[in-house]
C-alpha cells in the first residue's frame, strides 16, 4: 500500500486531527503481508511533541520515538481493515487514539447561540445630596428622571437597571433603586417604581416587564430612610431595555460569525475597554478616602484612573483670585510615578479638583507636597468595572 492509499486511510479511521499528517506519506509503502503476520501494536498514546515532531524534519532525527508512534497508528489501522485471525474470534477493532489536548481543532463546529443584546441602553450616573433641609439631584436637579430617559423601542417587552450604589453619608446604609416609567414624554415624572434596596457598595440587576403605554424609561437613586441630615450618594447604573427575547437567554441567529472572527474581535473589544477605563474614562468610582494630610508624603496604589483632592483646611494666608471655580496659590502639587520614576506633576489650584492623568493606570505611588497649613483629604478614583 502506497502514500495516496494511506492517506485516504487516515482520511477515514477517526483520527481527524491526524488528517493533516497524510502529506508525510507521500513516498511511504507498507507491506500487508508482513503486517498481517502479526498481532497489531494498538494505537498509540500522542502527545503535541509528536505531533511537533513529525511535523518539523530537523527535530525528527531527534526523536525516533514520535515517528515509531505514527508507524504504529498506520500499521494498527491497515491491521484491523486487511487482516484476518487465523484462529479465534476476529477482534473489533479499537477506538481511534485521542488527540492531545492542546492540538488545534479540525474544521470545528461553529457556534450558533449568542447572549441577548438589549435594543436600547444607557448607562450613568446619579448623585443624590441633602443639605439638611430638602432634597437635590445632580445633575437633573428637580427634574431628576427626565434628562436621563430613553426612549421605549416598537417591539419592547422588558427592561433591566444594574445599579452600584456609593453611600457617603453617616446616617444611612443603603439606597433605593428606582425606575420612572413614563406615558408621556413632556411629563418631568412619570411613575415612580421602586426596584429595590441595595447596600452601600454592593450592587444588584433588577428586571421588569414593560407596562402598555409606557414610552420612555429612566433610573435613579434615593437615600433611605430621609432623616433631614446632610448626606452625599451616587448612584451608578446601566438602563437596558430588551426587544421580544428575555435578558439572560440565548439566542440562535441564522448566520453567526465565525468563531475566529469572533475571537479576534473580543480581543479588540478588552483593548479598547483597557483605552476607555484608563485613558479616557468616561465614569469613575470613588474608592478609599486618604483624609487629614498635612506638609508631603506618597500613598502606595495600584490601577487607579485618577485622584480627586478636597482642601478641607485652606490658611487664610494663601493668594486667591476671584473666578469660577476661585483660584488659589501656593496650595501644593500633586505628582504620580512608578517603579521608573516621575510621571507627571500638577498644581492644586482649587478648593475641590479632579486629576486623570493619562498615564495614571500604571502610577504605583501619588505624592503630595502642601504649604504649611494646608489639609487635604485625596479620595482614589477606580474606573468603572
Amino acid at each position: 500500500m502506497g502514500g495516496a492509499a494511506l492517506g485516504a486511510l487516515l482520511n477515514n479511521i477517526p483520527t481527524a486531527w491526524a488528517v493533516p499528517f497524510a502529506a508525510l506519506l507521500a513516498a511511504a509503502t507498507y507491506d500487508m503481508q508482513t503486517i498481517c503476520n502479526a498481532d497489531p501494536p494498538g494505537y498509540p498514546t500522542f502527545t503535541s511533541t509528536d505531533l511537533l515532531t513529525l511535523t518539523s524534519p530537523t527535530l525528527a532525527q531527534f526523536h525516533p520515538e514520535s515517528q515509531q508512534k505514527f508507524s504504529d497508528l498506520i500499521t494498527t489501522a491497515l491491521w484491523y481493515l486487511f487482516c484476518e485471525c487465523s484462529s479465534g474470534t476476529q477482534p473489533t477493532p479499537p477506538a481511534g487514539p485521542a488527540a492531545p489536548a492542546d492540538v488545534p481543532s479540525i474544521t470545528p463546529g461553529i457556534s450558533m447561540t449568542g447572549p441577548i443584546l438589549p435594543c436600547n441602553t444607557r448607562q450613568g450616573t446619579g448623585k443624590h445630596i441633602q443639605t439638611g433641609v430638602g432634597k437635590n439631584y445632580e445633575p437633573w436637579g428637580d427634574e431628576r428622571f427626565s434628562a436621563n430617559r430613553i426612549k421605549v423601542p416598537s417591539g419592547a417587552t422588558q427592561y433591566q437597571v444594574k445599579a452600584t450604589s456609593i453611600v457617603g453619608g453617616t446616617h444611612h446604609s443603603s439606597i433605593q433603586v428606582y425606575a420612572n416609567e413614563c406615558s408621556n414624554p413632556s411629563d418631568t415624572i412619570g411613575s415612580e417604581i421602586l426596584l429595590g434596596t441595595i447596600a452601600s457598595g454592593a450592587s444588584a440587576t433588577y428586571t421588569r416587564t414593560i407596562p402598555a403605554g409606557i414610552v420612555e424609561i429612566g433610573a435613579m437613586g434615593y437615600d433611605s430612610p430621609y432623616n433631614g441630615a446632610v448626606e452625599d450618594d451616587s448612584l451608578f447604573y446601566e438602563l437596558d431595555i430588551f426587544c421580544g427575547a428575555v435578558p439572560g437567554t440565548t439566542t440562535s441567529p441564522c448566520c453567526p460569525a465565525d468563531q475566529y472572527t469572533q475571537g479576534v474581535l473580543q480581543q479588540l473589544l478588552m483593548q479598547m475597554q483597557l483605552l476607555q477605563r484608563y485613558l479616557l474614562p468616561f465614569g469613575t468610582v470613588a474608592s478609599t478616602a486618604h483624609t487629614g494630610l498635612t506638609n508631603q508624603g506618597t500613598i502606595t496604589v495600584e490601577g487607579l484612573a485618577g485622584v480627586k483632592v478636597a482642601v478641607t483646611t485652606m490658611p487664610g494666608s494663601l493668594g486667591q483670585e476671584i473666578s469660577e471655580p476661585t483660584y488659589f496659590f501656593d496650595v501644593g502639587f500633586l505628582s504620580v510615578e512608578n517603579t521608573d520614576g516621575l510621571i507627571q506633576q500638577t498644581r492644586i489650584t482649587s478648593a475641590n479638583q479632579v486629576w486623570t492623568p493619562r498615564l495614571m493606570g500604571t502610577a504605583s505611588k501619588i505624592g503630595y507636597s502642601l504649604h504649611p497649613g494646608v489639609v487635604v483629604t485625596l479620595t482614589e478614583l477606580k474606573p468603572e468595572p
